[in-house]
Parts: C-alpha cells; structure tokens; sequence
C-alpha cells in the first residue's frame, strides 16, 4: 500500500468515529427532551391533585423551561 492510501484510510476511520460519537450524543439529548416531556405535565399534575398552592405550583412548572407553557396550562 501507498502511503497515500494509509492515510486516507485512517482519515475515514476517523470521521466515522467522529460522526458515531455526534450521533451518539444528538441522541442522547433528544432522549433526554422525550423525558422532559412526559415528566413536565406529570410533575404538573402530581402538583395540582396534591392541593398545592397555585405559586408552587408554577415554581413546579417553570423548572422545566421549554416546555414552561405547556405545564403551565396543564397545571392551570
């Protein structure tokens, strides 16, 4: 082999462990928003159905910041 070779092979090695690793972490973060999802309006509800008042209520809601409106009104 050439050396030319060698070192494209190597180049390919690399951005392939590269691209597995962004993947591995683009995955990671989408699972950790499913999450968020489904706990955002449990912990709303959970918040509401225990007789909480409605100021802690929102503090519940508001720790999830992107879904903060969507727990709002389930909570609300």
């Amino acid at each position: 082999m050439t050396r030319n070779v060698v070192i494209d092979r190597y180049i390919k090695n690399y951005i392939g462990e590269a691209m597995k690793r962004i993947v591995k972490f683009f995955l990671a973060m989408l699972l950790g928003i499913i999450v968020n999802m489904v706990a955002a309006p449990a912990m709303a509800y959970n918040c509401i159905s225990s007789g909480e008042s409605s100021e802690d209520c929102e503090a519940q809601c508001n720790m999830f910041w992107l879904y903060r409106e969507f727990a709002y009104w389930t909570c609300f």
